[in-house]
């Protein structure tokens, strides 16, 4: 893809998230996006058809960012108490600031897009979310900083647990004392009871 193509992609994608956060999922436009991006009509929908296929790719880009470093850390060889804790501290300041997130836009698209092919998509979001925590957990098994007799099992506990405190948060304030001892009460999965990471700036 040309230079050019690529970052009118970034640019529409960039600001249709500030408009996703601002407004939430259904409150957002083709139109409102064309007017931000400043670009015409047709600009826009010569990369996108609609609202549903942005917010897609978002997902998507989301997903494949952040796999890219945790695996780039694992490839590296970091400490998997390290990499598992600064995932975990990602989590807790989305959660502490969830309502200037895309949270709520993600809730409206999930709750809203019922057909088979929708569902596939977003079945499909989860299963690789899943995939990469196993992978994470089998990473601190195999260094011996963990045991964890069933990566998957535990990877599926860990998105659920994390899918409860989104629900959670964006019905009630969340405050940092009730964040930290609920994500003290996982680390016993997924430590093995031990102490945070010592080195770990986040903890």
């Amino acid at each position: 893809m040309a230079k050019k193509s690529v970052e009118k992609r970034q640019l529409i994608l960039s600001k249709a998230l500030e408009l996703f956060i601002c407004k939430g999922f259904h409150a957002v436009t083709m139109s409102d996006i064309v007017e931000e991006c400043q670009i015409s009509r047709g600009g826009l929908y010569r990369y996108y058809s609609s609202t549903d296929d942005i917010f897609r790719e978002l997902l998507r880009a989301n997903a494949i960012h952040t796999e890219e470093i945790f695996e780039s850390m694992m490839g590296a060889g970091k400490p998997y108490r390290e990499i598992m804790e600064l995932f975990l501290s990602g989590q807790r300041i989305e959660l502490r600031q969830i309502n200037n997130s895309m949270m709520t836009a993600a809730y409206e698209f999930f709750l809203s897009h019922k057909s088979n092919s929708d569902r596939e998509f977003l079945r499909q979001q989860y299963i690789q979310s899943a995939a990469f925590l196993s992978r994470l957990i089998q990473y601190g098994n195999e260094r011996k900083e963990t045991e964890v007799a069933s990566p998957d099992t535990v990877a599926n506990q860990l998105l659920i647990f994390l899918e409860g405190l989104r629900v959670l948060g964006l019905s009630v304030d969340l405050t940092d004392e009730f964040l930290e001892e609920q994500f003290k009460w996982f680390q016993n999965n997924l430590f093995g009871g031990r102490p945070p990471y010592e080195n770990n700036p986040y903890s």
